[in-house]
């Protein structure tokens, strides 16, 4: 089944329940075998492809090849089994505060720069605390 909003502008207004994946969200990323758009639904998710145009209206519905089909085709399962197994060697930190910390170090160059966001993020709160105990009449 392949249907497309030009072709089949009628049948395709039933699966206007299949929404695209959020703004920041993985996407699927499937490519639809006709004109080459892309599955904007959530990553691992099951059931139909669909391509989203502006403001989320659904352009393209198609069925998953039989590759797709496949016994791992729950990937968020997988995703969830290999972060698992990657926290229980150590190479991923486990909790929140330590997850930001890894998320800052991929995107500051040393440990140094760590520390210096760390430092200014802490005067900032203390700066605001001060500000807002100034004008309260302390």
């Amino acid at each position: 089944m392949h249907l497309t909003r030009k072709r089949d502008g009628d049948r395709i207004d039933r699966f206007d329940h299949l929404t695209p994946a959020r703004r920041r969200g993985r996407r699927c990323g499937a490519q639809e075998p006709e004109a080459g758009r892309t599955c904007t639904r959530p990553g691992g998710h099951r059931g139909l492809h669909a391509a989203h145009g502006p403001f989320g209206r659904l352009l393209a519905v198609w069925e998953p090849d039989a590759r797709e089909l496949g016994p791992s085709t729950d990937a968020l399962a997988t995703r969830a089994a290999a972060r698992k197994a990657r926290i229980a060697r150590g190479e991923e930190a486990s909790g929140p505060a330590a997850r930001m910390a890894a998320k800052l170090m991929r995107v500051l160059s040393s440990p140094e720069e760590l520390a210096l966001v760390i430092l200014f993020l802490g005067l900032a709160a203390w700066g605001i605390s001060v500000a807002v105990r100034i004008v309260s009449g302390w």
